[in-house]
């Protein structure tokens, strides 16, 4: 079994915890910036490690994102990943699929009832939560975040640090840009250019709880489907 350290310590790295033991990791810890998180979930053990910067990885030893907020995550894989050059895990769910030809991106997590259809590419740090469908011929950059139920349709192209909502959907051959946030249950039925957030007209706009207040999107970058 591969020993495995994720960082953050709250209701979500709780999550990857149980893929990552589904998967057959042996869960070393939680690295935070302090305990609180990780009482507040209950102080399981395994146990809160400390802070990162005052972490050093044992031999052996792979790390894994345990937060969906993108702008955070985007931080963490910069310093941690990019540059200090800290072995990444891959976690895949023994009931996800992932059909022939299809490459999965390292840091990636796919959930319980994942599937990666034929020849598609989620790109590096791509999570896929419970239910989530990447068609066959899409591809992504990274660090994309799909809550559950998210599906995407075949040949789809997705940018970078893109966050879906719960049941959110993209119709085939279409493509997204970066930095995009699309409301919970959207059908996007059109390309999206970069740093919009994509809501139904019909609904009232929701809080994107991932997002700092200073990138709620003005109107200029609004779009909305039917």
């Amino acid at each position: 079994m591969t020993d495995l350290v994720i960082f953050g310590s709250g209701g979500f790295a709780r999550e990857v915890a149980a893929y990552a033991a589904d998967a057959g990791f042996t869960l070393r810890g939680f690295l935070d910036l302090s305990r609180t998180a990780w009482e507040e979930h209950g102080a399981p053990a395994p146990a809160w490690l400390g802070r990162p910067e005052d972490y050093q990885p044992a031999p052996g030893e792979v790390f894994a994102l345990g937060m969906a907020e993108i702008a955070v995550r985007t931080e963490l894989i910069a310093r941690w990943f990019d540059d200090a050059g800290w072995p990444v895990a891959t976690i895949i769910h023994p009931t996800a699929t992932v059909m022939p030809g299809a490459e999965i991106g390292p840091g990636t997590v796919l959930g319980p009832r994942v599937h990666i259809g034929v020849n598609a590419r989620p790109g590096p740090f791509t999570v896929m939560n419970y239910g989530c469908s990447f068609g066959h011929d899409g591809v992504s950059g990274r660090n994309n975040v799909f809550s559950s139920g998210v599906q995407l349709a075949g040949y789809v192209t997705l940018g970078a640090n893109n966050f879906f909502g719960v049941a959110a959907s993209v119709q085939p051959r279409l493509t997204l840009g970066d930095g995009n946030r699309i409301q919970a249950g959207v059908s996007v039925a059109a390309n999206v250019s970069s740093g919009a957030f994509v809501f139904r007209k019909d609904q009232p706009k929701t809080a994107f709880l991932f997002a700092p207040q200073a990138a709620t999107p003005t109107p200029s970058n609004e779009v909305t489907t039917p």
